[in-house]
């Protein structure tokens, strides 16, 4: 690709072209990882058990967390305190949504919500750790 890139562009845009490739690349890895990774009984992308909607919109939720992670977008940054209160906001209602999902242990339901914290920035997961106690 980067051969391509060379080949297409002009030399000025080159490392330019070169960053988002790799931000696309990194981005792509991230989903792969995650789909891997993601708790036995999430079928979300089946739609074999009664919570599909549900699991649909936590994994369209991590889907944009790693976007914006990787290639940004309009999802907030967390650089400000209000974007810190909508990021808290959005983990809150995904948290809750876990918890209500019927059919899943609440092993499974701790997991998606620790994998869920794991994707926040790590200033917010500190301060949501010192709020748990611990």
């Amino acid at each position: 690709m980067r051969a391509r890139i060379r080949q297409l562009w002009p030399a000025a845009r080159w490392p330019t072209a070169e960053a988002m490739l790799t931000q696309e690349l990194a981005y792509r890895r991230a989903i792969a990882a995650w789909r891997r990774q993601r708790p036995e009984g999430d079928n979300s992308d089946t739609g074999s058990n009664a919570n599909f909607r549900l699991g649909a919109l936590l994994a369209l939720q991590h889907r944009q967390a790693l976007r914006q992670q990787y290639l940004g977008g309009e999802s907030n940054s967390g650089d400000t305190p209000d974007d810190q209160q909508q990021i808290l906001a959005r983990y809150d209602l995904a948290r809750q949504q876990i918890e209500q999902m019927q059919g899943l242990s609440a092993d499974l339901k701790q997991q998606q919500i620790s994998a869920l914290r794991a994707q926040l920035p790590a200033d917010l997961q500190t301060r949501l750790a010192a709020q748990d106690g611990g």
